[in-house]
């Protein structure tokens, strides 16, 4: 297939996005028009689009993939109908079966005639099949759904790394399972709300008898009403109702407990506790501890995002081949301490657990229950990130600058560039653990408290 120029990133907004219009031949088959996939890589991250550039060539791939599928008519019978559907509504119809158009009186058939001779496509079969609706609803079973909704999603789980994806169908399809397993494996149009009471009533039965949280349920009853009400919008299906006001009331926030600072300097943090750690689980603790980075940002760090060749050194917090949370999780946090060291020891990532963070996070939590490290049974490795907020709010930082370091989203309109490297450094320094029990990486040396190149005659690197 030709295209017009090859695929570029285009900027919008300080996010870099892939915009492609849709071909002259696909657009019967693609209503979009225009079509315009978020790369998730901010434009302050990535000012010469180099990673923006790689990504929207695999986005461009993708979609060009999907419209060929489209054409070779490799389509599930949801696809048919939808594309039935869109072709009726680009020429001001409604789509109606043809025993609903019967059932309306021959004059909505006649008309249906006429719109046909009007465009002279009597002799389109496609176009006669969607206007005299040939083409029928479909009907998916639960069983079948979780393709479905894939399929529907197509473009936003195109931007997640395959663990991502991996994480995002699990739920959806043990949320099905559940249900499959209660009512039977019934076709959509055929569920009614009796049958998805009963399925609320099995999970109160079961946060009763089994002690569950209350949240288990939710997530799970949340997935079986977000995908049927998915299915009924994408089918024109009037049956929307039936899914409301299913959660369990009296729902529990909990958030796992921060470790105390002086739990994290004294016993986590104390030389010689982590020495029997492998030396990337070592590091990626460190970074977690002084830059309240997720696991799954710290383990997917890389060469590109690690930057030490820079007057503060940093770590920049990007989609590379994955998807971020939110943009605001876009960022950069300078590095000190044994954060530093602990990059400048793997300054090009972990390739040990790229995409991996819940290996790690199992990891690392058995490892400071087996030795003793843990503050409480409620602890677990992720409590760090909210023992580095703790430790920032003693500072007196400001919520701004606590929000552009935690990449949290805050509260009220947005202005300026928000806090700079110098700022958040200055913040960071307060905070720093100050043993640093291992040697400094190669090519660099302690000085008065500070880390230097030891080839450049004192280049500060970190304090």
């Amino acid at each position: 297939m030709r295209r017009s120029q090859p695929a570029k990133p285009l900027n919008r907004d300080g996010v870099w996005y892939l915009v492609r219009r849709v071909p002259k031949r696909f657009r019967l088959l693609d209503a979009r028009g225009l079509v315009r996939i978020s790369t998730n890589i901010a434009v302050a991250s990535d000012p010469r689009a180099v990673l923006a550039t790689q990504r929207v060539v695999a986005l461009d791939k993708e979609l060009h993939g999907y419209w060929e599928m489209l054409a070779k008519g490799d389509l599930t019978a949801a696809e048919k109908y939808a594309q039935a559907r869109e072709r009726v509504r680009k020429l001001g119809l409604a789509y109606h079966t043809s025993d609903e158009l019967m059932a309306q009186g021959l004059a909505a058939m006649i008309e249906r005639f006429n719109v046909l001779e009007q465009r002279k496509t009597v002799r389109d079969m496609d176009e006669v099949a969607a206007v005299l609706g040939v083409v029928p609803r479909a009907s998916v079973t639960w069983s079948n759904l979780l393709p479905e909704i894939e399929r529907v999603n197509k473009i936003h789980l195109s931007t997640k790394a395959p663990d991502q994806v991996r994480k995002w169908l699990n739920p959806r399809r043990l949320a099905i399972s559940n249900f499959v397993d209660l009512i039977g494996d019934k076709q959509l149009t055929e569920t009614s709300r009796e049958d998805l009471l009963s399925f609320r009533n099995w999970w109160i039965d079961r946060v009763i008898e089994e002690e569950l949280e209350i949240g288990t349920a939710n997530k799970n009853i949340s997935h079986i009403m977000v995908m049927f009400a998915t299915y009924c919008r994408e089918q024109q299906l009037d049956l929307e109702h039936l899914v409301a006001h299913l959660k369990l009331k009296g729902e529990e926030k909990r958030q796992r407990p921060a470790f105390s600072p002086m739990h994290l300097e004294r016993v986590i943090l104390a030389p010689g506790a982590l020495d029997n750690m492998n030396g990337e689980q070592r590091a990626l603790l460190h970074i977690i501890s002084e830059t309240g980075l997720r696991l799954s940002e710290a383990t997917n760090l890389t060469e590109n995002s690690i930057v030490l060749d820079h007057p503060i050194p940093h770590v920049k917090v990007i989609a590379e081949d994955r998807q971020l949370k939110v943009r605001t999780t876009q960022r950069e946090i300078p590095l000190v301490g044994i954060a530093l060291e602990a990059c400048m020891r793997f300054p090009r990532g972990f390739p040990r657990y790229r995409h991996k963070a819940d290996t790690l996070s199992a990891t690392i939590n058995k490892y400071l229950r087996d030795n003793g490290l843990m503050e409480s049974d409620r602890h677990s490795v992720y409590g760090l990130r909210h023992t580095f907020k703790d430790r920032l709010q003693y500072t007196g930082a400001n919520a701004a600058l606590i929000d552009a370091l935690m990449g949290h989203s805050g509260k009220g309109p947005k202005y300026g560039l928000g806090a700079a490297l110098d700022q958040k450094l200055a913040c960071l320094r307060q905070i720093a653990v100050n043993p640093m029990p291992h040697a400094p990486g190669k090519g660099y040396r302690y000085h008065e408290g500070m880390m230097v190149r030891s080839s450049s005659g004192g280049l500060v690197l970190g304090g």
